[in-house]
């Protein structure tokens, strides 16, 4: 730890090298050999830290990964917490150069330390919380949030002065310094190089300062200046070292605000003083906190500070000291009159650009016929212009109407150092608030946006449901056109030939019966037969011939009023004239459905049939549409024979049909099958649209679909599915008796 200090402080031939009157290569052989692991990680670290300290990031990716391997041993160490906060530092000053790859290992490395350490902040903020903000303010600048950036290295800082972490104090400030650069501010960059340069040199790091100097010439000029206006004050101003915390006093006489010749000023509260404007960025509280310090150190009565708004001058904040110091900051900035300040010497300060000091306002100098300076007879007046790079950005105005000569040039000396830092700081605000208020404004832009695409999405989703359910019904009317074409086609074809053979049969069997009557005459009349002739009738069994024809008659007939009911049963179900609904029977739609599919029941010839059983209640005649209701009753009929018939060992296949009228307001249809049953989740699924447990190319998840829509949405009624796996499954229909 003494060759670290002895480096910082320039004394060695080779300052990265941690090599000198305390450490050297010989005592790192020692250590080496005694695998002292605790000594070498504090070597590996004090090496890595001097990499950091002077921006050798080669040095510090060389020195890490050996302290990285050592820290287990260092966990009882002090050093070791502080390993944590500079390894996160290290890490982020690295990350930029580092491949994509390797910056995600270090960005989770960065988050897991960070972690860490806001758990040691919870439990002892005194020593951590510096450490935490610093490290936000580098994740910050990595991720490109430059207004959190700010704020949390202007955080680091106070917290770090506060809890007198000096080296902090200088990181942070160079940091800033290198981050405003970064973004072009010169201005503030050198603003917060001053305060490195100085904190450095506070803390004694001497070989250090020498480092900034050489990175940037530009600091020498300042730091010359500054210690020659340090010198100026040092004539006129008592430094007390004792109390470098106290306020800016005033040695005064009985009369409370009349300050006498022999004024004491601190400089280290005007510095202290400049830190904290320095540190302050929300700008109401800045511009409270500057006229309060004005106020305060100037043996002022009533003060004003103005700032340009719009190329106006108006007034931001006013203050005045009775029993304390109260200052007002103007929420909307008003425009400055002569019932409040005196224009003429406020409007000559602007255009001038020189502060002007008068000892007796109301007898001497240029402005004594102002207005407000002969109403209200004035003593005492300073009025400084605060200047940004040659503009004026804006003016401090105070006034002491109870003394004359209140304010010295020792007092003007002090507020242009003072007026100097709020020119930054108010700079610093504005860009501070510039940016929230862009921020908010993207958040609100944002916000508008989500909202709008939230709204289009739901719009485009509505759309496409109703595209979906006319897509449905698309499908749906042009299924039952083409299935009611083609059975009215199918129908029509049948209808002629079976109605010219049911037509014939009375035809044939008068005819036949006239044979048999010739037949039998002519046996009677021509006795004995021939014997060629009675062999012949023995021989085709002529009384057979005329019982089985008979037979054979009556059973064409019968296939004849057979073949016209089923043509019957199809144009009921097709119901092709039928565009509205209308009063139909239920029943009749089940048993013309059950007429349709009756050959796929039979299976194949190594499976049992499929057998229906039907318990059918007393149903009164409803108004529907009785096409689609076939249709469903066809669907759901046709998967249940599909499950049947693809279990070959599924014992006494069956499908019962029962309805009934439940409260004598809905009519319930329930049919049920003895398959093997569906899970839940298929249940869930089993009316969505295009959702079908079939193989590829043996169904399209339509028909369900469908048939939900024709129940709930044409009918008004429900159509539920139960199933449990091994039980089978139900399918229950309810539809209204009288809809509405």
């Amino acid at each position: 730890m003494l060759q670290l200090v002895q480096n910082l402080q320039g004394d060695v031939s080779t300052i990265l090298t941690l090599e000198g009157d305390y450490f050297n290569a010989n005592d790192r052989a020692m250590l080496e050999m005694a695998g002292n692991r605790m000594l070498l990680f504090f070597v590996y670290f004090a090496e890595a830290l001097l990499g950091y300290i002077f921006k050798d990031w080669a040095l510090v990716q060389e020195k890490m990964p050996f302290a990285s391997d050592y820290k287990d041993a260092a966990f009882s160490s002090l050093l070791f917490c502080y390993y944590y906060f500079y390894e996160t530092l290290m890490n982020c000053a690295i990350y930029p150069q580092l491949s994509a790859e390797r910056q995600m290992v270090t960005w989770e490395t960065i988050q897991e330390r960070t972690g860490r350490l806001e758990e040691w902040r919870k439990a002892a903020p005194d020593n951590y919380q510096s450490k935490c903000e610093l490290i936000q303010a580098e994740q910050a600048r990595i991720q490109g949030r430059i207004v959190e950036a700010m704020d949390y290295y202007d955080r680091a800082i106070t917290s770090a002065q506060t809890h007198g972490f000096l080296v902090e104090v200088a990181i942070a400030a160079e940091r800033a310094a290198d981050f405003y650069n970064s973004l072009g501010r010169e201005k503030i960059a050198n603003h917060y190089l001053q305060d490195a340069y100085h904190a450095y040199e506070y803390w004694g790091a001497t070989a250090k300062m020498a480092a900034l100097l050489e990175e940037h010439p530009h600091l020498y000029r300042m730091v010359v200046q500054q210690q020659k206006l340090g010198s100026i004050l040092s004539s006129k101003i008592t430094i007390s070292q004792s109390n470098p915390s106290s306020k800016i006093t005033v040695n005064q006489t009985s009369s409370r605000h009349q300050a006498n010749s022999n004024d004491i000023l601190d400089l280290g509260t005007v510095i202290k003083a400049t830190q904290a404007l320095s540190g302050q960025i929300c700008l109401p509280e800045l511009l409270e906190q500057l006229l309060t310090l004005a106020l305060e150190n100037a043996g002022a009565q009533r003060g004003y500070l103005l700032l340009m708004k719009q190329k106006n001058l108006a007034i931001a904040a006013s203050g005045q000291v009775e029993s304390n110091i109260c200052v007002t900051v103007e929420s909307d900035n008003r425009p400055i009159d002569n019932q409040t300040v005196p224009v003429s010497l406020i409007y000559y300060v602007q255009r001038t650009h020189e502060p002007v000091v008068l000892a007796q306002a109301v007898d001497e100098g240029l402005f004594t016929q102002d207005p407000y300076i002969q109403s209200g007879m004035i003593q005492s007046i300073l009025c400084l212009p605060i200047l940004q790079q040659g503009q004026v950005l804006g003016i401090l105005y105070l006034e002491n109407n109870l003394t004359q000569g209140a304010f010295t040039r020792d007092r003007l000396e002090v507020l242009q150092i003072l007026s100097a830092q709020a020119a930054i700081s108010i700079e610093n605000a504005r860009l501070y608030r510039q940016l929230t208020e862009y921020s908010h404004h993207l958040e609100d832009t944002v916000g508008q946006r989500t909202q709008e695409l939230r709204q289009k999405n739901q719009d485009l989703q509505q759309t496409l449901q109703e595209l979906q359910q006319t897509q449905t019904q698309l499908i749906q009317t042009e299924k039952m056109s083409s299935l009611g074409q083609m059975v009215a086609g199918i129908a029509h074809e049948i209808n002629n030939p079976v109605t010219f053979i049911s037509g014939n049969i009375a035809y044939a069997r008068e005819y036949f019966k006239d044979l048999q009557d010739l037949i039998e005459l002519i046996q009677q009349e021509y006795q004995p037969l021939k014997a060629s002739v009675e062999e012949k009738i023995e021989e085709i069994e002529l009384d057979f011939l005329y019982e089985d024809l008979k037979q054979m008659l009556a059973s064409m007939e019968n296939g004849s009023d057979r073949i016209r009911c089923i043509i019957l049963g199809l144009r009921n179900f097709s119901r092709l004239d039928e565009s509205v609904h209308k009063t139909a029977d239920l029943h009749e739609g089940l048993d013309n459905t059950l007429l349709i599919i009756q050959h796929r029941l039979s299976r194949s010839p190594r499976q049992e049939p499929i057998k229906i059983q039907k318990t059918y209640g007393e149903l009164p005649k409803i108004t529907c549409y009785p096409s689609q209701l076939n249709q469903v009753f066809l669907n759901i009929l046709n998967n249940a024979i599909d499950v049947l018939s693809s279990f070959e060992s599924q014992p006494n296949p069956e499908i019962q049909i029962k309805t009934n009228v439940t409260n004598t307001n809905t009519i319930t249809i329930r049919i049920l099958d003895n398959g093997p049953g569906m899970s839940d989740a298929v249940r869930q699924k089993i009316f969505d649209p295009f959702f079908t447990t079939k193989p590829v190319g043996q169904g399209t998840g339509l028909g369900l679909s469908i048939s939900y829509q024709i129940i709930t949405e044409q009918h008004r009624g429900k159509l539920e599915c139960y199933s449990q796996p091994g039980e089978g499954s139900e399918f229950m229909i309810e539809i209204p008796v009288n809809r509405s």
